[in-house]
């Protein structure tokens, strides 16, 4: 227990060694209890002293250690393995590791379903194969130390290096494992912060690192932008939040910012502006990356709180969590860029708006009228233009005052036509604007 290979399933992990050859040594050499015994004190010492493993978790392995020898056990006693080391012993001694591997593979599969849902049907079956395939090689290296024996005890010695090999090899299959999720996980993320396919924005991506890196705590710390205000976004578990730094909180992130050259990783017990930085967002252990284009800063990408024992934040973390906030800075800085001519746009559509209305009324002015009639008379359908006019206008400016003239073009504007009137039956609508009687007032379009 001291050297495995772990499997990760979000926050829980599957963990393999070389368990099988003192398992097969104790199939034939000892007896049911003292195998037992000996299994469970073996794994306790293991879990609680090398790799410091909770007390539930220690209870739960111990055990289920203890169901994984008894269950070989008894395969290898319902078989009829006779004492002699034959062909048939070894045959049956590989069939009771396979199924009790199997039973203590599955029950780990039930308790990560207990407690954080089920994982998918291929990974489940992918972990179960792997767990059945090491404790067959493991199996055949203890059948191997079972036949040197007798012979020459000394010889044992000799499967250190073929044992060493095997453990080798399955951790390259597990670091292989490992490396295929991230480059999956940076090719999903490139999908998901694509503009064009991206749903839920920061809240997306901060989801994803949180699945990747299996973290607690996923967090954007955004720079402040010209007039915009800098921003923290958070993710935990199924909670997101989003919040706007003020000046102090901005300054801090500022000074944090100057500090990372590089991905870092941040432990709990670290001072200094970008563990404040950390600790804000509700992270202990957490690894950081800046965010930037060739232009401009844009802030902190952090994942925080690993989940689990087995395992803390490494190199290769840091290496993958460097790539996602490199391509989600580009992207980001990109849809500031179009969220900066969008309101362009907006504006621009405002103020070909104001420059072509009455301000007041809301209706077409002389300038878009005139516009309207050339288009009108260069044609060659016949248009009519209808004349309205507000006799003694300036009675009620200078009676009443200018708020009540206001009002009263505003009413007017919209009884004959400022809006579309009722279209009549088997007719197109009657009328479409109305004017003021004096230079630069709202006038009709087309009149019909």
């Amino acid at each position: 227990e001291w050297r495995v290979i772990h499997i990760q399933f979000r926050a829980e992990a599957s963990s393999f060694s070389l368990l099988e050859i003192p398992l097969v040594l104790g199939l034939l050499y000892a007896t049911p209890s003292e195998l037992i015994l000996a299994a469970m004190a073996g794994i306790l010492v293991g879990l609680a002293l090398a790799r410091r493993q909770s007390t539930i978790k220690v209870a739960f392995n111990v055990v289920n250690i203890g169901l994984y020898c008894g269950v070989a056990w008894l395969l290898t006693d319902a078989l009829g393995a006779g004492p002699e080391l034959d062909r048939a012993l070894w045959l049956t001694v590989f069939l009771a590791t396979a199924a009790g591997s199997t039973l203590e593979v599955a029950a780990i599969l039930v308790a990560i379903t207990l407690t954080e849902g089920p994982p998918a049907p291929r990974a489940a079956v992918r972990l179960i194969g792997f767990g059945v395939a090491m404790s067959l090689a493991n199996t055949a290296l203890g059948l191997v130390a079972a036949l040197l024996l007798p012979s020459d005890s000394f010889g044992v010695a000799l499967l250190l290096v073929p044992a060493a090999m095997v453990l080798l090899a399955f951790q390259m299959f597990a670091s292989e494992r490992a490396q295929r999720e991230r480059v999956e996980f940076l090719y999903q993320s490139s999908r998901l912060l694509d503009t064009e396919q991206a749903d839920g924005g920061p809240e997306a991506l901060l989801t994803a690192v949180i699945g990747m890196f299996r973290a607690e705590v996923a967090a954007l710390v955004l720079l402040p932008d010209g007039d915009e205000p800098g921003t923290t976004a958070v993710k935990v578990a199924d909670a997101f939040h989003e919040e706007t730094l003020d000046d102090e909180q901005a300054r801090l992130l500022a000074r944090a910012f100057a500090t990372i050259d590089q991905p870092t990783m941040v432990e709990p017990d670290d001072t200094g502006p970008l563990a404040t930085v950390v600790r804000d967002v509700g992270g202990r252990d957490a690894i950081v990356a800046a965010m930037a284009t060739d232009d401009r800063d844009l802030g902190l990408l952090v994942a925080a709180n690993r989940l689990g024992d087995v395992t803390r934040f490494a190199d290769d973390d840091l290496q993958v969590l460097a790539a996602l906030a490199a391509q989600s800075g580009v992207l980001l800085h990109n849809d500031r860029l179009e969220q900066a001519l969008t309101e362009l746009r907006e504006l621009e559509r405002k103020l070909a708006h104001q420059a072509t209305h009455d301000t007041l009324t809301g209706l077409p002015n002389r300038s878009l009228f005139t516009h309207h009639l050339d288009e009108v008379a260069a044609g060659d359908d016949p248009f009519a233009v209808l004349f309205i006019d507000l006799d003694d206008f300036k009675i009620v400016n200078d009676t009443r005052g200018h708020a009540d003239g206001d009002h009263l073009l505003v009413t007017v504007a919209q009884r004959p036509g400022g809006r579309a009137a009722a279209p009549r039956p088997g007719g197109p609508p009657r009328w479409r604007r109305v004017r003021r009687a004096h230079p630069g007032s709202p006038v009709p379009t087309r009149g019909r």
